[in-house]
């Protein structure tokens, strides 16, 4: 009979059995033999055990040896050391000290506006402020590359044989300079307007009719193929992938670049600025999409935004376009935030983040700028103090450190809250309550920070009510019309900076798609088809009628102030002359002289010159 853990040999040969001294003390006990002090034999001596195994038949005429050997090196387990845990540096060896002192903080050096460069006053139209970011240039970039676009593939689609004689190649014709503002009117109708299908916005069906885009002079499949050869730059010149000069952002970098040179050159933002992440809503696939949980739009582009923290003014931006091929540390929060505040550094101004983007690292580099910084922080960020944030703290209780110009703060509130400034001191201020409500002590970053954190916020507000969001497998397209709205953004706050009068977003699409229309009809010389800045100069049916009858007057006799005297003598003198007429635009319902007044309201933008 077999015993388990023991290994039996069918002849009666000796052999080596590998046993511990644990189950060599354990044998010594349960052996039948006197054994002797087994402590006394020395490594040299052979001990002799009676196998208690063995059958009776087989020990009377011979006994089984068994010769045990001590375990050879390297078998068995092997003993390793413990790893002793990494001494951790304390708060005093990192530089922080509880005693806070006065630190003196750069000032701010710069004046916020509009450059002076610039010809923006108080009278400027709406359309003036947006040609700074869209401007003739940029059309005329447009239809060049649109044009080219759409020859490359006409002659693709030739060479395989794939040239249906009905399809939008076959059909095509290059675009004009006016095309390309009809078209981006008819993008403004758009967003203003919604509608479940593009091709809604020409139908005739009653009950959703609107006559706008039909009246601009552009049919609905000449939109829809300038919307699908549109394109902002030379297909032929693209790097592949992999390649030196590969750029993820090739498809619309043009535009990227210019709209970032202009938002910087035409503005100078003021001393309070926020950086934080935007997202382009996008669903189709490419290799960069990003998700942001705390978003409306949660799966998108990544934009990286430096805006002015009260007005939403957006003064940089950088597309996240994934991992860098050759540098890991282009993405980190360090370069992100270096890169976007290269333009105001020196200047004093100070930058609010979140969690994501500060730390002492990077807060010592701005400093090292000119540049104070706010935010609040993990808790697990390097350098922190993190003796003096493991404290337990009470609701309204603060404990603070500091090292040199960085103040670290954990104050408890719901929870705890960890922060980081460079502009601030260690005070506590009572907060506003509003409605009565119970007024609360809180530091003063904690204030500041919850007053100018909420720039990129308000730009994605905006943005959020008149955008031109419409399904789209291109994701540079979907990218493209985000920056045009953010650029519509940007001009609204300008003007609403410069004008007397303030005006509403969706007041200035309008303006602005009047502006595009008068200046396509002022290219062509055509006349207007309704009574808007954009009507009277593209229509064809505009002609003098004498004013009509009235219950006191007869026709011929009915008089009316002519719209182009008054008004170019409320501008000259700032006061209105009355001039009356007999004649009126029976289209436009404007009484205007005979002659030059009614050329001129018909035919120039600016009419009152």
């Amino acid at each position: 009979m077999d015993v388990p853990g023991t290994s039996v040999c069918s002849n009666n040969t000796s052999r080596k059995v590998f046993i511990g001294n644990d189950k060599i003390s354990e044998l010594l006990s349960d052996s039948d033999s006197n054994g002797g002090n087994f402590s006394e034999l020395s490594d040299n001596d052979t001990c002799e055990i009676n196998s208690p195994f063995s059958s009776s038949s087989s020990s009377s005429s011979s006994s089984e040896e068994d010769e045990v050997i001590p375990p050879e090196p390297g078998r068995g387990r092997k003993r390793t050391r413990r790893a002793l845990p990494k001494r951790k540096d304390t708060d005093f060896e990192l530089g922080w000290r509880e005693k806070i002192q006065m630190v003196q903080k750069p000032a701010f050096s710069g004046v916020p506006g509009i450059n002076k460069k610039f010809t923006i006053t108080e009278d400027s139209s709406p359309w003036d402020i947006f040609q700074l970011f869209f401007s003739p240039e940029m059309f005329e970039h447009m239809q060049k590359e649109t044009n080219r676009y759409a020859k490359q593939q006409i002659n693709k689609k030739k060479q395989e044989g794939l040239l249906p004689p009905k399809s939008v190649f076959a059909r095509w014709n290059k675009i004009s300079l006016q095309e390309i503002k009809k078209f981006f009117a008819i993008i403004i109708h758009m967003s203003l307007l919604r509608k479940s299908s593009l091709r809604d916005y020409w139908t005739s069906r009653p009950i959703i009719h609107t006559q706008y885009a039909s009246s601009v002079g552009m049919s609905r499949d000449r939109f829809l193929a300038l919307l699908t050869m549109f394109h902002l730059n030379n297909n032929d010149a693209k790097a592949a992938r992999g390649q030196p000069a590969y750029d993820p952002l090739f498809k619309i970098r043009p535009v990227i670049d210019t709209l970032i040179t202009k938002f910087q050159d035409v503005y100078t933002p003021e001393e309070q600025m926020t950086i934080d992440e935007a997202i382009c809503p996008f669903r189709g696939r490419i290799c960069f999409r990003v998700y942001i949980k705390g978003k409306p739009h949660k799966y998108g582009i990544k934009i990286f935004e430096l805006c002015e923290a009260r007005s939403g003014y957006v003064y940089d931006l950088e597309v996240y376009t994934g991992a860098h091929p050759t540098n890991s540390e282009h993405n980190t929060a360090l370069s992100v935030v270096d890169r976007l505040c290269d333009k105001i550094k020196w200047n004093g101004h100070c930058v609010y983040m979140d969690r994501w983007f500060s730390s002492p690292k990077v807060f010592d580099h701005l400093w090292g700028c000119k540049t104070k910084a706010v935010g609040t922080v993990m808790s697990n960020r390097k350098e922190l103090p993190k003796q003096a944030f493991s404290v337990k703290l009470k609701k309204g209780e603060k404990t603070s450190r500091q090292r040199d110009h960085l103040l670290a703060i954990k104050w408890k509130d719901v929870r705890d809250v960890h922060f980081l400034t460079t502009a601030h001191e260690d005070i506590l201020v009572e907060a506003p309550s509003s409605r009565g409500a119970h007024r609360k002590i809180k530091p003063a970053a904690v204030l500041d920070y919850n007053k100018y954190k909420t720039g990129v916020d308000r730009s994605d507000q905006m943005l959020s009510y008149y955008s031109f969001s419409r399904k789209t497998i291109k994701w540079w397209k979907k990218l493209f019309f985000h920056l045009f709205d953010l650029a519509m953004v940007n001009s609204h706050i300008l003007h609403n900076k410069s004008s007397k009068k303030k005006i509403s977003l969706e007041m200035f699409y309008e303006k602005v798609a009047e502006g595009l229309l008068a200046s396509a009809g002022m290219e062509n010389g055509t006349q207007g088809d309704d009574n808007s800045t954009a009507g009277r100069l593209v229509g064809r049916d505009h002609f003098l009628y004498r004013i009509p009858a009235t219950h006191a007057r007869v026709e011929g006799t009915s008089q009316r102030s002519c719209r182009v005297c008054a008004e170019k003598s409320k501008r000259q003198t700032g006061k209105t002359v009355k001039k009356c007429t007999t004649m009126y635009c029976r289209k436009c319902d404007v009484g205007l002289c005979v002659g030059q007044c009614f050329e001129v309201y018909h035919s120039k933008l600016n009419y009152w010159e």
